[in-house]
């Protein structure tokens, strides 16, 4: 499946690999465990919440791999074993992947009451003033 028409994609010189990837990302079923909002906090500033009720500090881990941010979370050893008599609150592994802009920076991250906080701010560069070509005649 193709979300951008070849009419639009001729516009556009030296985005093969980025269309290729949002064609990639089109066919991809991401798990929606666990839950997460994103926020848009202001012009330049990002917020991802993501629920990880049950994890701890040492069984998270947040790093950006070549502009893509992965949250990850070690399964939780019970060396007791517990019987449940329902279980609601899943704790198991994961790893969320989310793709960064490349002018995007992560602040900082913060554990608060099971919920995990990862601020993520656009670096704005200084503008780019235009770049006359001069044109060659035979």
């Amino acid at each position: 499946m193709t979300i951008i028409s070849s009419s639009v994609i001729k516009s556009f010189v030296g985005f093969d690999a980025f269309f290729d990837e949002l064609n990639k990302l089109a066919e991809v079923k991401e798990s929606n465990y666990p839950a997460y909002n994103l926020e848009k906090l202001q012009d330049n500033k990002y917020k991802i919440t993501i629920a990880v009720a049950g994890f701890s500090v040492d069984k998270l881990s947040v790093e950006v791999i070549d502009k893509l941010l992965v949250v990850k979370a070690e399964s939780i050893n019970d060396s007791t074993h517990q019987e449940y008599l329902y279980k609601g609150i899943a704790q198991r592994p994961f790893e969320k992947k989310f793709r960064l802009e490349s002018n995007l920076k992560v602040e900082n991250a913060s554990l608060d009451e099971g919920i995990l906080s990862i601020i993520i701010k656009k670096i704005i560069p200084e503008e780019v003033p235009p770049i006359y070509i001069k044109i060659n005649s035979k």
